[in-house]
């Protein structure tokens, strides 16, 4: 799986929202395919994790970062019936589809307060063998009276 640079951003949403998070393209380099097996947050347990999908190639040349629903039905960038659930889903490589494979995360803020999820682990197998990797994307929720009021999230 290729690794990017790390990556932040910052939102502020109520208690109860729900949005898809799809700041995370997928590529893998080599000559094989990958099968996820497992997709987790790390960090904060602030925001429930609601589950993961991928949207595939070909999709808009933009991602879609935070779409106000999950599963996403409101998506601009891809078509909402080609995702599929992450676990499971096969990727391909670079050379084959150099857009890549958008992930979707599932989040609902569940608590008040300054929330950041600091990595994506993506647990996938290649040709047998399974990896681990931890994608440095991090974002920060930050709900409640005082965030609604002034609108001031920063990433940590």
């Amino acid at each position: 799986m290729v690794v990017g640079n790390p990556q932040g951003s910052s939102i502020t949403l109520p208690v109860g929202k729900v949005v898809t998070d799809g700041v995370q393209v997928l590529r893998l380099s080599g000559e094989y395919e990958a099968t996820i097996d497992k997709v987790e947050l790390v960090g904060d347990d602030g925001m429930e994790f609601l589950g993961a999908g991928i949207a595939p190639p070909p999709r808009r040349s933009a991602l879609e970062q935070f779409i106000f629903d999950w599963p996403p039905t409101k998506a601009t960038q891809f078509d909402p019936a080609t995702v599929v659930p992450a676990e499971g889903a096969t990727i391909g490589n670079e050379t084959d589809e150099p857009m890549g494979w958008e992930l979707l995360l599932g989040l609902k803020v569940v608590d008040e307060g300054k929330h950041t999820r600091t990595a994506i682990r993506i647990t996938y197998t290649v040709d047998g063998e399974q990896y681990r990797v931890d994608l440095p994307t991090e974002l920060t929720v930050c709900t409640g009276p005082a965030y609604e009021t002034d609108g001031e999230c920063t990433p940590e």
